[in-house]
């Protein structure tokens, strides 16, 4: 994991993650789906029934991915991840985050989940790396730096911001966060300088479904299909 190594995709044949486009598209959906209604409320009750509306959706934007967080932890049994109980845990996160000046996100062990993995970023507050007990033991030390390299990536990109801001809309989210694979797990690859263990750390994950966005792996419209991006990984 040395410092010297390049983190861009280009690198690796792909140009940058055309991600920022996708932001602004979530931003968008946000703003209408928040203030559409406290605007339509202003104009038909009260201007100060507008702005209660309004001061809501700013509430439940703030506080919403807390409670999506909170929930997910209660339903997994997560805990938090600490360097006495969770070595190698912690000295891949702490250790990449070092060596490529990556944000630094708080661990998180899911002890009832199935295998895999998931980012979340709110916008305001600490990241979080969230992987099942599960999955960590069936990983080689290889295949989980793979797995915590991506999810470090999409933590500093913002991606998992985005993500996370999706997740909230359901459906309709899913289909509009950022897609994971290809720019994430070339730029992971790029970090590891070892693609195989991503590749194989992937088909191993057993594919998510509820809060899709912030997964590792998904049959969602969010994600690629694992067994595309494990060939595209073969191809590197």
């Amino acid at each position: 994991m040395g410092s010297e190594r390049s983190t861009s995709p280009s690198d690796w044949g792909l140009p940058p993650r055309p991600s920022q486009r996708v932001h602004l598209r979530i931003a968008a959906l946000w703003t209408v789906l928040s203030l559409g209604p406290s605007l339509a409320l202003a104009l038909w009750l009260s201007w100060w029934v507008g702005l209660v509306a309004a001061a809501f959706a700013v509430v439940v934007m703030t506080v919403g991915p807390f409670v999506q967080l909170r929930r997910l932890e209660l339903r997994f049994g997560g805990v938090v991840a600490v360097a006495s109980s969770e070595p190698r845990l912690d000295n891949l996160v702490r250790g990449l985050s070092d060596d490529h000046r990556l944000v630094t996100p708080r661990a998180i062990v899911l002890e009832d989940a199935p295998a895999n993995a998931f980012v979340w970023r709110p916008l305001l507050g600490t990241a979080v790396l969230a992987i099942s007990r599960s999955y960590l033991d069936a990983l080689s030390r290889t295949e989980l730096e793979g797995v915590v390299a991506h999810c470090l990536l999409r933590i500093d990109s913002s991606d998992a911001r985005a993500a996370t801001m999706a997740s909230l809309m359901g459906p309709i989210g899913a289909r509009v966060a950022p897609k994971v694979g290809a720019f994430d797990d070339v730029g992971a690859a790029s970090l590891t300088r070892y693609p195989p263990g991503l590749a194989s750390a992937i088909g191993k994950a057993v594919p998510a479904r509820g809060a899709a966005p912030l997964w590792f792996v998904s049959d969602a419209p969010s994600h690629r299909a694992a067994a595309t991006r494990v060939e595209e990984l073969a191809d590197l």
